[in-house]
């Protein structure tokens, strides 16, 4: 993700393996990123492939939902009760949600947005204002 790169700055928290490990960003540049461990298991972690990466402090730049979230939703309108948003970091990312489900007609389908940074947390209120107007 080369926004990773563009929207990271030194001192943000990297967890890396989904969570298993923590870091610091040292340096980061166009494509590319040092990392410093501050956390791990005892006895030391490995790294695992295709494993989540976590940038706690960054606000990435890019849309919550994507081209695929937007595909899928058309098969969680018709055969869902309610659709997970994660990484939700603004009362946008609510908004582009809840008009892709009215543009589907998938009215009554509860949502539950949830957010995994600082930003996200803090603009809490300001999303949960944002699906109440929608």
């Amino acid at each position: 993700m080369p926004e990773a790169f563009r929207d990271a700055r030194v001192g943000h928290r990297v967890l890396l393996d989904d969570g298993r490990l923590g870091s610091v960003a040292t340096a980061v540049g166009p494509g590319t990123m040092d990392v410093e461990t501050t956390r791990a298991a005892p006895g030391g972690s490995r790294l695992s492939a295709e494993k989540g990466i976590d940038f706690l402090d960054t606000d990435l730049l890019i849309p919550s939902l994507t081209a695929r979230d937007r595909e899928d939703l058309r098969f969680v309108a018709r055969h869902a009760d309610i659709v997970n948003m994660s990484f939700v970091r603004r009362a946008r990312d609510v908004a582009d949600l809840l008009a892709e489900l009215e543009a589907l007609e998938a009215h009554g389908l509860d949502v539950t947005p949830r957010n995994e940074t600082v930003g996200g947390f803090e603009q809490l209120p300001m999303m949960l204002l944002e699906a109440r107007h929608c």
